[in-house]
């Protein structure tokens, strides 16, 4: 029998029991929920133990509350461990720890889609929801070839294009002491050329760097003037990385620096012993253009389990549908 309780110890203990499991990924970090409770969100930690007491499972769950007694409960990236644990006692666990009568919870896991997971989740009461707020696609970049060999697995006009990258005079390097303001100048920028809504608020970026800190690696692209026209960032873990920030300038466009960044983050990445780079989703249908870019790199398609949704209340499941879709996908 697997029982659910709260988490009691320090980050580090946190982590290091992620660390066993092969569904393991930044999101599901201690670092990740501290960085979400500086913006309205409050972390609730749940582990699952076996009859030893051996940890089977844990979940990093981030909890809003609505109003009318309802909360709100978003689970990136997880469950971490057993799947087929996460049914009505992780539910039960999570009820306990909201404090609150009714509960709306969604998950996205962060793993390979397989059928036995979802009959798992299906047959524990969770469902697909109608309104998801991710495409449950992405690339795997693969860091362990050598660059010679990245390069001829990438596609002729990515390779083409970094090549140009290099006749403009950048200067491509890790940015150690960026600002948030900087960060959000760039990002303002690329959305008003593209006509995109906001992509990270200053308040997203400034939680970003506080917290991930020495889990965070950021590259920019300086043009021959000086001036930074192009960024990208990622958060890491073991032999993990996932793509959390990037941006570039319409100057940035001409010069090719989004090719000259990625190589050098990915580049940076590999040094340190990362092995595998999640470019973090795909939307091959309705951003074609970045799925161009990040496929070119000559990473592979990874389909996830992906979301799923679960509420006590009848109807809140779909009130919460609703309400995303009309929000444009953001919780």
């Amino acid at each position: 029998m697997v029982i659910w309780s709260d988490f009691e110890g320090s980050s580090t203990a946190w982590d290091a029991a992620m660390a066993h499991f092969d569904s393991v990924n930044l999101y599901q970090l201690y670092a990740w929920g501290e960085a979400r409770s500086t913006l309205g969100w409050t972390p609730v930690r749940l582990v699952a133990r076996d009859e030893k007491q051996n940890i089977v499972a844990l979940v990093q769950g981030l909890v809003r509350r609505a109003g009318l007694g309802i909360s709100l409960c978003w689970i990136p990236g997880g469950p971490v461990g057993a799947i087929d644990v996460c049914g009505m006692e992780l539910r039960s666990a999570l009820r306990r720890a909201v404090a609150m009568p009714w509960l709306y919870c969604r998950m996205n896991a962060l793993r390979s889609l397989r059928p036995d997971d979802s009959r798992a989740l299906e047959s524990q009461g969770w469902k697909r929801p109608r309104h998801l707020l991710t495409s449950g696609l992405s690339l795997s970049y693969d860091l362990r070839p050598d660059e010679a060999a990245r390069r001829a697995a990438a596609s002729g006009n990515w390779r083409h294009n970094l090549r140009r990258s290099d006749k403009y005079g950048l200067v491509v390097t890790r940015w150690n002491d960026p600002t948030a303001e900087e960060i959000s100048a760039i990002y303002r920028e690329m959305e008003a050329l593209k006509g995109l809504d906001q992509q990270h608020s200053l308040e997203e970026i400034r939680a970003l760097l506080k917290t991930i800190g020495d889990r965070f690696i950021l590259f920019r692209c300086r043009d021959a003037s000086g001036a930074t026209i192009a960024l990208r960032g990622c958060g890491y873990f073991g032999t993990d990385a996932w793509d959390l920030l990037a941006a570039a300038t319409p100057a940035a466009r001409k010069v090719y620096a989004s090719h000259a960044v990625l190589w050098a983050l990915t580049g940076e990445c590999r040094r340190l012993g990362v092995e595998s780079y999640d470019l973090s989703g795909i939307d091959p249908k309705g951003n074609k253009g970045v799925y161009d870019f990040k496929k070119g790199t000559g990473a592979a398609h990874q389909q996830y389990l992906g979301e799923w949704e679960w509420s006590n209340l009848p109807g809140l499941c779909w009130a919460a549908n609703l309400a995303m879709r009309y929000r444009k996908g953001r919780l």
